[in-house]
């Protein structure tokens, strides 16, 4: 309530002091947001319209920021807390969680239970090409390959996505960045899915030059 207040009020907003007081990044979607004098800096607009924008502003977040995926993480999360997820075992468990998402006949089926260790929300997995635990994991498998395409780096085991080639999403990403510098190079509208040059630049500790400064004022 205090944020939401906040968040509609005129005077500073706590998510903007969350960010600089926990060294976060700010992800929006509205424009407006950037134009207030507190937002902070580094502030990241995407939109949500554009799916390829969205999914390479994901790739070029990532990279900006150093953050190496760990597959065997990936939907190990609660929807709702953000908790973690773990197994159910307890058949008494298992049958409370279908009857409070109005799905006792699916007692009987052999399905894998999980909750979360938080609040308790329950999920189940349903391998149907049409279930939301179908969808969900073609969706993360889809960001996944984008990532590894991106260059993205990864570490660990593949887990439910060891059917992804890594080696191969890596190759279609150098191909389709090529041919995405060849398009800009005929004068095309293509956009590289760039490394973050800059950020790797300002990394470089031995970052060097082959221009010679000197001052404008420097006395002949």
């Amino acid at each position: 309530d205090e944020e939401e207040k906040e968040r509609t009020g005129k005077s500073n907003m706590i998510i903007f002091d969350r960010c600089k007081s926990e060294k976060r990044t700010l992800i929006t979607t509205s424009y407006k947001l950037l134009l207030r004098k507190d937002c902070p800096p580094g502030t990241y607009l995407i939109d949500p319209k554009n799916t390829s924008k969205m999914e390479a502003a994901l790739v070029e977040l990532l990279l900006t920021h150093g953050i190496i995926l760990q597959p065997r993480k990936f939907l190990t999360r609660c929807v709702v807390c953000n908790g973690h997820i773990i197994p159910v075992y307890d058949v008494e468990e298992k049958e409370r969680i279908f009857k409070e998402h109005s799905a006792p006949d699916l007692i009987a089926q052999d399905f894998k239970v999980y909750a979360c260790d938080g609040c308790g929300q329950g999920y189940w997995w349903c391998d149907r090409p049409n279930s939301s635990a179908s969808r969900v994991k073609n969706q993360a498998a889809n960001l996944f390959t984008k990532c590894l395409r991106g260059g993205v780096p990864i570490e660990g085991e593949l887990n439910m996505f060891s059917f992804i080639n890594v080696e191969e999403e890596r190759k279609r990403g150098v191909e389709e960045e090529e041919e995405e510098r060849r398009k800009i190079r005929e004068g095309g509208a293509g956009m590289v899915r760039r490394r973050m040059d800059v950020i790797d630049w300002l990394k470089d500790e031995k970052l060097s030059h082959p221009f010679h400064m000197r001052s404008a004022y420097a006395v002949p």
